[in-house]
């Protein structure tokens, strides 16, 4: 027997309160980007000023996209370009770390230390390896470099990247691994992780230079003589 739960309405000073502090959310969150936008339609004069009344212009967006000194469309392109590169290489090596750590028999000490190393040095401000970074890339000829900047993304995003695919590894059921997969050429085991198993030789028949995996622990004593497949 379940019991059907609601959230209680507000009401009186309640209700007042509640949706005060809502609003006062919503300006938290939206108020910078309306501050920006509207500070895109002033003049140079009021935007120093802080002048809450002023005259639109679009001079701003003009300059932006179509002056001399503006290279919009580049910087465009540059952003695309390593928001693109580092997301790839993140989620490859992010995913396989994940997969190795979670789905391998590694020692308890090494899964631990590398997933503590990983949460330690993502509590690491950005500003402190600024320095390191500027000295290793000027010496390695990276500096001002699309490739220096793809570096410094992955190196930042990876450890989140490995916590967050360890937990949606971990909501995969094991069995998957071991799923039959049916193709062209037969049928295909994919053995479970964290198991030994022995190649035996496979039954003859349309299953020629074929091997079949048992479990380690059912074959200590030999292969199992292999009876022929059914049809």
């Amino acid at each position: 027997m379940t019991a059907e739960t609601s959230a209680l309405p507000l009401v009186g000073r309640d209700r007042v309160i509640g949706y005060g502090l809502l609003v006062l959310a919503v300006l938290c969150v939206v108020g910078p980007f309306a501050w920006i936008l509207m500070s895109s339609f002033k003049h140079q004069i009021a935007i120093l000023t802080g002048a809450w009344s002023f005259t639109p212009t679009l001079s701003n967006f003009g300059e932006v996209l179509f002056g001399r000194r503006s290279d919009f469309a580049g910087n465009v392109a540059n952003s695309a370009i390593v928001a693109a590169t580092s997301t790839v290489l993140v989620l490859i090596v992010g995913t396989l770390a994940a997969y190795s750590l979670y789905r391998f028999a590694w020692a308890r000490w090494v899964t631990t230390g590398f997933l503590g190393w990983t949460l330690v040095f993502h509590m690491i401000p950005a500003l402190t390896l600024v320095g390191p970074w500027y000295l290793a890339f000027r010496e390695l000829g990276w500096y001002n470099t699309l490739g220096g900047l793809v570096l410094t993304h992955v190196t930042l995003n990876l450890p989140m990247t490995v916590w967050l695919m360890m937990a949606f590894f971990r909501e995969i059921p094991p069995e998957i691994g071991s799923e039959r997969l049916t193709s062209k050429g037969g049928t295909r085991t994919y053995p479970e992780p964290n198991r030994r198993f022995r190649r035996c030789p496979a039954p003859r028949g349309g299953l020629e230079r074929r091997v079949c995996v048992y479990p380690a622990e059912q074959v200590k004593n030999g292969c199992p003589t292999p009876r022929r497949a059914e049809e």
